[in-house]
């Protein structure tokens, strides 16, 4: 498996900050910040399973988690406000990027995805990747 790039191991913290504290259950578990970390690896690190293993991705995020333990004290409604505005902002960076594209901007489009992904990394973004692959439908020229 490759070296974890600088981007990715953004991603994970941002994922492990966001999602960490809703797998946290310490009074089920002694291991459960581990067990937090492979959740989180498992389900909203998806995208980069295969690019890197599961077991390289549940290190990195327990790593995270040892490094910063107070993130598992956040609430409930702390990570789900966190968890909303990040789907919002992805989102509206996501509509952004359609509309670049759809102007023909495609790189400033492909910008804008990565902006997206590193504010939500839980959503797959790699169709949207795909989709400004694809040239940008020709406007009607004016009459």
């Amino acid at each position: 498996m490759p070296a974890i790039t600088l981007l990715h191991r953004a991603l994970i913290v941002l994922a492990v900050e966001d999602y960490a504290p809703g797998y946290f259950s310490p009074l089920e578990c002694p291991c459960a910040a581990y067990d937090a970390a492979c959740y989180v690896a498992a389900y909203d690190l998806r995208a980069l399973v295969p690019v890197y293993g599961l077991k390289s991705l549940q290190y990195e995020a327990y790593t995270h988690i040892q490094r910063h333990p107070q993130l598992l004290a956040r609430t409930p409604a702390e990570y789900a406000a966190r968890h909303a505005a990040r789907e919002r902002e992805g989102q509206r960076l996501a509509a952004a990027a359609v509309t670049a594209h759809r102007a023909g901007h495609t790189q400033r489009a492909a910008l804008l995805i990565d902006d997206a992904e590193l504010i939500n990394p839980r959503l797959d973004w790699t169709t949207h990747r795909r989709a400004m692959l694809l040239p940008a439908p020709k406007l009607a020229a004016a009459g």
